[in-house]
């Protein structure tokens, strides 16, 4: 039947939509599908717009038609057309669907429909973010046609999903644009590369550190970059090329390095500190983040310091980044103007009292270890939080080098200080784009689910197996699209650090046979035994339950997951003065080298499994959160795994 035809059309149609960054041609391929399913003679898509005098127009943009049917896209008449000339049309559309003889529509409206040679046509509004975007028109030339009002639900749920994905289009143009407004504000010159190695943004920062416009350098290859366009400007680029490839390589983790920049057309001679950062989720998973922040000052102050300190006393003063000299008892013994500056002083405040008054018990740990290194005659580097005069924790990156005698006693430190508040910045808007996308992409996704549920109920018959198979393939993609975005969000929470845990008893054994009862379906169609044994009945956690909720169903939904057959057995006993909650399978199992790695965010063993890696990173967390611990144990591939949890277990017992 035709509805069946048009479902299939759909669901065809449904996952390249979201998936495809040529809306154009996912829309292009929607209309086909649409079209030869439907046996019209032409289907087309317009958008409404306003014009320069605040006018309603629309303009067709894009155009299936069968064979022998007349072209409409390159009619000049169908752009721009003010919706006053349609507004019989117009008014409908506004209400819902409309459909429709052309012989019994008004003079003007048959006018322009006639000089096309239409004789019936449906026209079913598109909506984008509730406001009426514009409209698909299936128009029959051959033969006039009656749309079923089935038909027609099914028309509106492909206008949906298609306004669905314009929708999150947009969202994605305006994060783009405020993430590349914020990154061009900032001092520190930064490239953006996509997985690929393509510079997909540049700022101006790095214009000015290179002589080299962006325009020359925005979607071309990096490495192309690093190896040519650099020539004759970096004063070391074999060094340059070799760092670059280190933090394309680093394994995850921040790689930095210095390279000086020579002078020449357009630029002037600096001294850059370079800066891989990884980008790990969204969009851009497996790029990276290259920053570069102009420490020319900092280099500067390092070699003033080798000399005479009264000789160099203004050139460190006048200096852009705090300098500091503190004896071998930790005293400060001087601090430039800038130093006094970045945490709030008054000139000559600090003398004599400790560096480590300013630290808290982290950066104190820090800071006698890096001390321990100087009094070894070596060089620091290292981040750190200073406490300003505000009480505000100042994060700075500190260079420092020792001070010796004549006799090569350590007699205490020289150390810049370089303000990293903008560097976090940079750090934090990333993260805050991040968690936004995250909630944004919820809505398209809730539109698919109202589309599919339309599609459904306004089905006049029974779906068959291959129609059931793809709408469970689009619904369980759906729940899959929700269930990772939630993780994210739980994660990004759980990594700033704002999780405030809501504290209560609770009884672990009512918990576990909950979740018993939630997966005991879905481990019986996949043929697996669920079985629980509880501890002693009355002994009571301390904590918060939603929290160990999400905890245990993780680990529960991993066993289900990676199991095929046998059982999985969720034991709880008590061990002094914890709990230790195990769930163990008999599946696919791990080797013994990366038990712990397991925990680590976006870890998969096994590339195939889908989500998005973070699921046993969260247990960790929450297991942390409540003062306890987590580990994993496995005989090896193929012998399944066990999970354990640790938690300290309430005094009180009722």
């Amino acid at each position: 039947m035709k509805t069946d035809r048009l479902l299939k059309a759909i669901s065809d149609s449904a996952a390249p939509l979201f998936r495809d960054r040529n809306l154009d041609r996912a829309c292009h391929g929607l209309i086909r599908r649409l079209g030869e399913a439907a046996g019209v003679s032409r289907v087309y898509y317009f958008e409404n717009g306003r014009g320069p005098r605040g006018g309603l127009f629309t303009s067709q943009r894009l155009e299936w038609v069968a064979p022998g049917i007349s072209r409409q896209i390159d009619n000049p008449r169908m752009l721009h057309l003010p919706l006053s000339r349609i507004r019989f049309l117009a008014d409908r559309m506004r209400r819902g669907p409309y459909h429709g003889l052309v012989c019994r529509m008004p003079p003007s409206i048959r006018a322009i429909l006639g000089a096309q040679k239409i004789l019936s046509l449906a026209l079913v509004p598109v909506r984008v973010e509730s406001e009426w975007h514009g409209f698909l028109g299936f128009d029959d030339c051959m033969a006039p046609r009656r749309w079923s009002k089935s038909e027609l639900g099914i028309l509106q749920a492909a206008a949906g999903i298609l306004g669905g994905a314009i929708e999150r289009r947009r969202i994605e143009e305006r994060l783009r644009s405020v993430l590349e407004c914020g990154i061009d504000s900032l001092d520190a010159g930064i490239f953006i590369l996509n997985p690929e190695c393509r510079v997909i943004w540049m700022n101006r920062a790095m214009e000015r550190f290179f002589g080299v416009g962006r325009e020359r350098v925005l979607g071309g290859d990096y490495r192309r970059f690093v190896r040519r366009g650099l020539r004759g400007v970096v004063a070391n680029p074999a060094q340059f090329r070799r760092c670059v490839a280190q933090g394309r390589g680093g394994g995850g983790r921040v790689q930095t390095f210095r390279c000086e920049v020579l002078p020449g057309a357009g630029r002037q001679p600096r001294v850059l500190q370079y800066r891989c950062i990884p980008i790990r989720r969204g969009a851009l998973a497996g790029g990276r983040i290259e920053q570069y922040t102009d420490v020319t000052a900092v280099e500067r102050a390092h070699a003033a310091l080798k000399g005479s300190e009264e000789k160099y006393r203004d050139l460190v003063e006048r200096m852009n980044e705090g300098v500091c000299h503190s004896d071998e008892r930790r005293v400060i013994r001087y601090a430039n103007r800038c130093f006094y500056r970045m945490f709030g002083y008054a000139s000559g405040e600090l003398i004599g009292r400790t560096e480590e008054s300013f630290l808290d018990a982290g950066g104190m740990r820090i800071y006698r270890r890096e001390q321990r290194r100087r009094r070894r005659g070596e060089a620091t580097r290292y981040e750190v939080r200073i406490r300003a005069r505000s009480g505000e924790m100042v994060p700075v990156l500190v260079s420092a080098v020792p001070a010796v005698d004549k006799g090569g006693r350590f007699r205490g430190s020289y150390a810049v200080f370089t303000d990293l508040r903008a560097q976090k910045r940079l750090e934090v808007l990333k993260e805050e784009i991040l968690r936004d996308a995250s909630h944004e992409l919820k809505a398209p996704a809730a539109k698919i689910r109202m589309g599919l549920d339309l599609v459904k109920r306004c089905r006049p018959e029974p779906l068959n197996d291959e129609e059931r198979l793809g709408i469970s393939m689009i619904e369980s993609g759906v729940a899959r699209i929700r269930k990772n975005v939630d993780s994210l969000i739980d994660f990004s929470a759980f990594d700033s650090g704002v999780v405030v845990l809501s504290r209560a008893a609770v009884d672990l054994g009512s918990l576990l046979a909950n979740l018993a009862a939630e997966f005991s379906a879905v481990a019986a169609r996949k043929g697996l035994a669920l079985v629980v044994e509880p501890y002693a009945p009355g002994l009571r956690l301390s904590g918060d339950r939603d929290r160990l909720y999400h905890l245990f169903r993780n680990l529960l939904e991993n066993a289900v997951n990676c199991s095929q057959a046998g059982s999985i057995r969720i034991l709880a006993r008590h061990s002094g003065r914890e709990v230790v909650v195990s769930v163990a399978d008999e599946g696919r199992g791990i080797e013994s080298g990366y038990l712990e790695r397991i925990f680590d965010r976006h870890f998969q063993r096994y590339p195939s499994e889908a989500g998005t890696g973070i699921g046993l990173t969260l247990c960790r967390k929450i297991a942390q959160l409540h003062g306890g611990r987590i580990w994993a144990e496995s005989g090896g591939r193929g012998k399944g795994m066990t999970v354990h949890v640790a938690l300290p277990v309430r005094a009180s017992r009722r």
